[in-house]
């Protein structure tokens, strides 16, 4: 049955099909990652290689550069903690207001709904 099947969907393309590795474009076989360490790159670049370790290492972690970038970055965990915190308040206090806004809205339509809308 399984064969039936292959031979109605057409022609299969043993290029796609076939376990063997993909061969790979002539023009893509001489690409190779950039230079990480110091070794690649005295290799590569003899004379800018201290520079351009110096590049890589500041891209990989950079050093903030002004008094407020060293603050937020000591106190980012409490800063957040403190943002989340407000959050959830005035998510607390939107729930409360729409209860609100519903009983009065209750009490506006039917006052005889509940007992919540009497004043006896």
């Amino acid at each position: 049955m399984a064969d039936q099947i292959r031979e109605t969907n057409g022609p299969r393309d043993s290029a796609l099909t076939s376990p063997t590795v993909m061969d790979i474009p002539s023009g893509l076989q001489d690409y190779k990652l950039p230079p990480r360490s110091v070794g690649e790159l005295q290799m590569c670049y003899p004379h800018w290689a201290a520079r351009l370790q110096m590049i890589i290492e500041e891209a990989d972690d950079p050093t903030p550069t002004t008094p407020e970038l060293r603050w937020f970055e000591r106190h980012a965990l409490v800063i957040t903690v403190w943002a989340f915190g407000v959050t959830i308040l005035f998510g607390t206090l939107a729930l409360v207001v729409g209860v609100i806004q519903i009983l009065v809205a209750m009490c506006a339509l039917r006052p005889s709904i509940s007992n919540i809308c009497r004043s006896d």
